[in-house]
């Protein structure tokens, strides 16, 4: 086991170590994906035994890297063990002692689970600067995925959800790592089998105080320096320009794909190959880099949004990240999911080689090509892997550059689409649709559970009400959806496509008879929620694991006609319970994931509608759920992955028509089988009709149902699990409420 907190420098391939030119004695030194030959003895070693600032007694030392060496010592006046960074040599002028002093500043400001512990800093006698940091033992992320090829992919998500949790605090302290890589992501060994994996960040050495240091990327390449690890640095990086928080997510992006399919996005046969690799290619799907393998639905577009050449296109914080990968995660955990995760996965593949090859036309027009950047390269003086690399400022694309192409319909439907004033006649008790013949626009839902491709001739009931899931071709032809009369269509459901435009999000503000409008894991932002003010018929609103502000949403959205919203994954999910007071027919709320408190749930208690509550992956404890206690009309309850106790129970009992709770358990308050029994005697007890349900699914919706719309089809759900059986408004008025998954 590798103790956690080495400091490593910058990894080269072999070939460039090899062909460096340097004859002197060399021993491998341990850089985590790769081992790099270094001169046989640093300037200054500090000896086992020896007592430093008569606290820190030397052990042994655990590492070292061209930079600085780390030791294991023993804290004397804590009788703790620690281990201890120090730079080889100390110059107060050389770009290696701002680096450092960067780091330790950087370091400890930093104090989240998933980031390594900087406890102090300072200068050792003899001038060398230190820090002191907690010592974990651990095995990098590197040294697994040599020893399994690749991650298993569900654990590969997890990992990557704590890195997120990670960078994305980090940003937040306006701390930028700028050189993620495998070797600098620790997994910590566990202690049971039963405990779950834990994930350490490690490495700021070279991370950049956002706005308020002098140390940057831009200065120091001056001097013939570059930072990260040409593997893993994003195209900007590459070019030597000063970068932003979206840099770390590029890196990520190549760290993940190296995780899920053992090798990362690019290679070149020598760093400045590589780097740009970065700047020009296109990485092949994940299944084409895995030989087939099949990932869940939604990860390959999640890949491809971290590696997205403009830091526009990317994701812009690691948070968005997390969310879409615990989205992920859900789905994938969903075993009667398996034959949607196939399809989607496939979809996403497609989806991924046509942006792909989209990208790479648009990358083959640059002005700086190979040849061009290999000789500017040369002229400022990049020769030798010692000296890193500076390359010159690689071209902007426009906004209208990285924008997909408008998907065109067949000639042959074009005569007919242009000459339909409407897609649909009334005949008799029948309402036709005539579609292009030979372009679908998606999928004509019903609200009976019917489903009809909107393509061709097409017949249904003249008074069913009807929705629509569109096609890629209607989403880039909004214009088409003018055909439909007004009030044809009460459901919108966009079935979490991504490529949805800003044009396309305008139109739907058009169709003010909308009833139910499905946004969930779409891109839709807060630029796009001024639509929503023209939607004032609207009973169902879905805006889970979008881009917008909850608070920002609420401004625009029909408070008073809402019965059911999903604001699962947003930042400030908490904002809409403010808002109870405003919305007097809400009957379902949906708030996974939106790290709610107890003392966020005193607003709520203030409508007495509510019947299908959702707060998984919350903050809350008993207390917070006492507050709920006072929802008399509540059926359903979701608090799994909270911090309540077992005792919880003597709250829930206070709840007349509670008929169904989920009570999966938190990863970091997990109950025992003993806590279990005694929670299911106590109800069994005084709350015979509840049911409960131990096993977290992965389903954020879990049943829709309005007084004003009965829908019992696709349309009103969250697209992470197999289509739902979804209840009656006779369920939601009083029966008892069935589980949808077993």
């Amino acid at each position: 086991m590798l103790p956690l907190g080495l400091t490593l420098v910058n990894t080269l391939n072999d070939a460039e170590a090899e062909s460096s030119g340097d004859d002197r004695p060399k021993r491998p030194v341990y850089q985590g994906d790769t081992t790099l030959s270094l001169p046989s003895e640093p300037s200054v070693r500090l000896a086992p035994g020896v007592t430093v600032l008569e606290k820190f007694k030397i052990i042994e030392l655990l590492g070292e890297g061209g930079m600085g060496s780390v030791y294991r010592v023993e804290h004397l006046l804590m009788n703790r063990q620690f281990a201890l960074k120090c730079l080889n040599k100390y110059q107060a002028v050389d770009a290696g002692w701002k680096r450092f002093q960067n780091e330790a500043k950087a370091a400890h400001m930093l104090d989240h689970a998933n980031l390594l512990k900087v406890y102090e800093f300072g200068l050792l006698p003899g001038g060398q600067p230190f820090f002191l940091m907690e010592l974990v033992e651990g095995v990098t992320l590197a040294d697994e995925i040599k020893h399994l090829g690749h991650l298993p992919v569900e654990r590969a998500i997890k990992i990557f959800i704590q890195v997120a949790f990670a960078i994305g605090y980090a940003h937040e302290s306006r701390v930028i790592h700028r050189d993620l890589k495998p070797s600098n992501i620790m997994l910590v060994g566990k202690r049971a089998e039963s405990d779950a994996e834990v994930v350490k960040v490690v490495d700021f050495g070279i991370a950049k105080l956002t706005g308020v240091d002098e140390f940057n990327q831009q200065t120091l390449t001056k001097t013939g320096e570059i930072f990260g690890s040409p593997l893993y640095m994003s195209p900007e990086q590459c070019t030597g320009v000063a970068v932003d928080h979206r840099s770390d997510l590029y890196s990520l992006g190549c760290v993940f794909y190296e995780a899920l399919t053992s090798a990362p996005p690019f290679m070149g046969e020598s760093a400045l190959s590589t780097m740009m690799k970065h700047q020009s290619e296109t990485q092949a799907s994940l299944k084409e880099a895995s030989l087939g393998m099949q990932f869940p639905p939604g990860l390959e577009h999640v890949v491809a949004r971290l590696l997205e050449k403009d830091p526009q296109r990317r994701y812009q914080s690691a948070d968005q990240l997390a969310r879409d990968l615990i989205h992920v995660e859900r789905s994938f955990n969903d075993d009667e999911d398996q034959a949607q995760t196939s399809s989607r996965a496939e979809a996403a593949v497609k989806r991924s080689r046509r942006d792909g090859a989209q990208q790479t036309a648009q990358v083959e027009s640059k002005s700086f090509g190979m040849a061009t950047v290999l000789g500017i390269a040369a002229c400022t003086g990049v020769v030798g892997i010692a000296s890193g690399y500076f390359l010159p400022h690689a071209s902007k694309q426009t906004d209208a550059a990285v924008m997909p192409l408008a998907a065109k319909l067949d000639p042959k439907n074009e005569a007919e689409v242009s000459s339909s004033k409407q897609w649909s006649q009334i005949a008799v008790d029948k309402r036709v649709f005539q579609f292009p013949a030979a372009t679908s626009l998606g999928q004509l839902i019903a609200a009976d559970g019917q489903t009809h491709a909107a393509t061709g001739k097409v017949s249904v009931p003249k008074d069913l009400q009807l929705g629509l899931v569109p096609s890629d071709s209607l989403v880039k032809n909004p214009q088409l959806l003018d055909k439909f009369k007004p009030g044809e269509l009460v459901v919108f459901d966009f079935d979490t496509n991504k490529n949805v435009t800003p044009a396309f999000f305008e139109k739907i503000g058009t169709m003010t008879q909308l009833k139910g409008l499905n946004l969930f894991d779409t891109e839709f932002s807060n630029r796009d929620v001024h639509i929503l003010s023209k939607l004032t018929n609207l009973l169902y609103l879905d805006l889970g694991f979008t881009e917008i502000s909850a608070k920002e949403a609420l401004k625009y959205a029909p408070l008073k006609s809402l019965q059911c919203v999903d604001l699962s994954g947003v930042d400030d999910g908490k904002a809409i319970i403010e808002k109870m007071p405003e919305m007097p027919e809400l009957r379902q709320l949906m708030l996974v994931n939106c790290e709610l408190k107890d003392e966020d749930m005193i607003p709520l208690v203030k409508t007495d509608h509510l019947k299908i509550l959702d707060l998984a992956w919350s903050k809350l404890t008993d207390k917070g759920v006492e507050t709920l206690s006072k929802l008399k009309n509540l059926e359903y309850l979701d608090i799994s992955k909270s911090y309540v106790s077992p005792e919880v129970w003597k709250s829930l009992v206070k709840m007349p028509n509670l008929r169904k709770i989920k009570m999966a358990d938190h990863t970091c308050h997990p109950w025992s089988n003993q806590m279990k029994k005694y929670f299911d005697a106590q109800m069994a007890k005084h709350a015979p009709q509840v049911g409960i349900n131990w096993v977290y699914e992965a389903n954020l919706d879990f049943a829709v149902a309005h007084t004003d719309l009965t829908w019992v089809g696709t349309g009103m759900g969250a697209h992470t699990c197999p289509l739902l059986k979804l209840m009656s408004d006779e369920n939601l008025m009083g029966g008892p409420i069935e589980s949808t998954h077993h």
